[in-house]
C-alpha cells in the first residue's frame, strides 16, 4: 500500500503539540505511523517561533516543547525532500 503525503499547517501542529488528546494530535500520530508528513520550510520556521511564545508556558514546559520538535522534525519531510526523492537517485541526493 502506498503511503499518502499529508501536509500539516502551523496551527494544527501547535494544537498537536499542546494538547495530547486533541483531534490534531490524533491526526498527526496517525500520519506519522502510516503516511509521509510534509511541512514547508516556512511552517518549520513559524512552528519553532510560535511554539516557544510565553503564552504557551501554561500548557507545556519549554522542555516538553523542545522534545516535541526534536522528535517531530526528523520524521517529517519538506517539500524539497520529496522533490529530491522523486527526481534524483539516492546517490545523487547525497551530493545536493
Amino acid at each position: 500500500m502506498m503511503r499518502e503525503r499529508i501536509d500539516f499547517d502551523t496551527n494544527t501542529l501547535i494544537s498537536a503539540a499542546l494538547f495530547r488528546l486533541s483531534i490534531p494530535r490524533q491526526a498527526l500520530d496517525q500520519a506519522l505511523l502510516y503516511d509521509d508528513v510534509l511541512v514547508s520550510e516556512a511552517t518549520i520556521l513559524e512552528l519553532t517561533s510560535v511554539l516557544f511564545r510565553p503564552r504557551f508556558d501554561r500548557y507545556l514546559s519549554q522542555a516538553i516543547r523542545e522534545v516535541f520538535l526534536a522528535s517531530f522534525l526528523p520524521v517529517s519531510y519538506t517539500h524539497l525532500d520529496v522533490y529530491k526523492r522523486q527526481r534524483f537517485r539516492p546517490s545523487q541526493i547525497e551530493r545536493l
